[in-house]
Order: structure tokens, then sequence, then C-alpha cells
């Protein structure tokens, strides 16, 4: 079976300036990102990453769906490059990523009908933190959320900042992220956890290798789903 995905990410913003990384490198990339939330309030991780992804899940009609966080994250290839990759790990009914202390609720992929029965699990959780992240390792730990090779630990799709071993190189013309450690080119680069300004977000952290991966001119340019 052909794997076609639906990229989800929030963007629960006035304007599209704080997910413009996300934006920019998808279009750049021709990948489509389904941002959701544009214009509307801001509730709390638990609305963002739970209520309203599942509604988001709900109406999408493709096989699979990645979600990632959108005002953090670099996306790094086709999305070609991403399905086959997907077919390399043999198509598993999930995938999350794994950040230093354990997985990380930032990035995932997964059949549609197997994410509504995770997100639906971490939804109806008998645990008093509204944290998804906390609410998918509880799940883990408990084994109600259980399937074999769901975690990317050899960063193939997800890699996530905070470990050494990430340099910028030339690959196929292009410049990708390289993980020396798992030798893979990683196909989302998410900024997970840190301090987060007010004003410029984690401009920070992220403009460095922003701009060690090419990337000049203004989001503006590459603008997609206006």
């Amino acid at each position: 079976m052909t794997n076609l995905f639906t990229i989800l990410a929030p963007a629960f913003y006035p304007t599209w300036w704080p997910v413009r990384y996300l934006q920019e490198s998808a279009a750049a990339c021709r990948v489509p990102v389904r941002f959701y939330g544009l214009g509307e309030p801001y509730k709390d991780w638990f609305d963002v990453q739970v209520t309203r992804l599942i509604t988001e899940i709900e109406n999408v009609t493709t096989s699979h769906v990645l979600y990632t966080d959108a005002s953090d994250a670099i996306l790094l290839c086709s999305m070609e490059e991403i399905k086959q990759k997907d077919r390399d790990l043999d198509e598993p009914n999930l995938l999350l990523s794994l950040e230093a202390d354990g997985v990380c609720a930032g990035g995932w992929l997964a059949y549609k009908d197997i994410a509504l029965a995770c997100l639906y699990e971490i939804r109806d959780q008998d645990n008093p933190s509204t944290n998804p992240q906390l609410r998918w390792r509880q799940a883990i730990q408990d084994g109600t959320i259980d399937f074999e090779d769901m975690i990317d630990v050899d960063s193939l799709i997800f890699q996530v900042t905070g470990r050494d071993g990430l340099d910028v190189v030339e690959k196929d013309g292009s410049k990708r992220i390289f993980n020396s450690f798992t030798e893979n080119y990683p196909a989302i680069l998410h900024f997970a956890g840190g301090y987060t300004s007010p004003s410029v977000g984690k401009a920070a952290l992220i403009e460095t290798v922003w701009k060690s991966l090419g990337y000049e001119g203004t989001v503006d340019e590459y603008r997609v789903n206006d």
C-alpha cells in the first residue's frame, strides 16, 4: 500500500511569523503542511496536541498522519524521502520522536486510525497532568500504548536537538543536518524545550542553524496555506 501522509502542525498565533521556520522550509522542500489554529486563541498544550488535534485528524483523508510542532521545527527533505524512510522502517503503526529524557510529544507519525486510538487514550487517561508528553510517557509505561519499534531511536525521520553529533553537511547539492552517531539525515529538526522568548520565540537557538542550512530572505517569499 502506498503511504499517503497529511502533515499537521499547530499555529495558534495571530500571524504566520511564529511558525516561519517550518512554513518556509516546508515550502522550499515542496511539502504541504496543514497548519491549524491560525488566528485562534491559544488555550493550552492539551488542547493543541490532543483535543483539537483529534478533530483535525478525524477530518484527514490520507492513510497516515505526521504531527510536528511548528514554531521550533525545520523541515529538511521532500515528502518522497519521508515516505521512503517510513517504508525503510517497515511502515510502523506508530513512530514517536525521542529526546534526551524520553519520548517527545512534539513529533510523531502513525496510521490515521492508530493516531486517533492513541490520542483517545491520552485524552481519557486517568492522570492529573494536562501535559500531553507526560501522558504519552505514562501510556507507554503502562502498556496502554504498546507497539513494537515505535520510537525513532536512530533519528531517521525525527531529530530532536539537545544531543551532540549534529552537523550541517552537503548532500546531493543541498545543505542537510547529519547525525554522526546514527549516520542518518533526519527529515525534521525539532528544537524542543528550552527558553522561548515572548517576542522572537526560539530564534536565538534556531537562527544559527537556519542560516547554516542556506536560508535567506523572509517567510513572505515562501508563504503557503495563506
